[in-house]
């Protein structure tokens, strides 16, 4: 069953659907960058973050990587380069707006592949 508030396209960087009645998988969707992370994912995230602790339904979150070689090789360097690398970090979620964010709910990390930099800590945020 999706999530019912956004619709999705398979172009999306971040996915996020219900995949049982109260489990939510939120899935890193940029493969062709090893899921890194860029600014329209750090504040997706962050909703997503949100939308799922307001929602008693929902009681566990799975984080995933889209197939491929990582499950997410931690910030994007275009982005960094750019002058964007500030904007990848939320004043209150840190990294990705996920890193240190409240969360009451437990998240796994469903890790396949690779994670580093800031996909090492989202795993070990969960």
């Amino acid at each position: 069953m999706q999530d019912q508030t956004t619709p999705q396209a398979a172009d999306e960087p971040i996915l996020f659907e219900r995949i049982a009645r109260h489990i939510a998988r939120v899935t890193l969707n940029r493969p062709q960058a090893r899921n890194a992370i860029n600014v329209a994912m750090t504040l997706r995230l962050e909703q997503i973050v949100r939308t799922i602790e307001a929602d008693p339904t929902l009681r566990v979150a799975i984080l995933a990587g889209a197939p491929g070689p990582a499950f997410c090789a931690g910030a994007d360097l275009a982005e960094v380069a750019a002058g964007r690398g500030p904007a990848l970090m939320t004043r209150d979620g840190g990294f990705a707006g996920f890193v240190y964010a409240t969360r009451h709910k437990p998240w796994i990390a469903a890790v396949h592949g690779f994670a580093v930099g800031g996909g090492l800590e989202f795993a070990l945020a969960c």
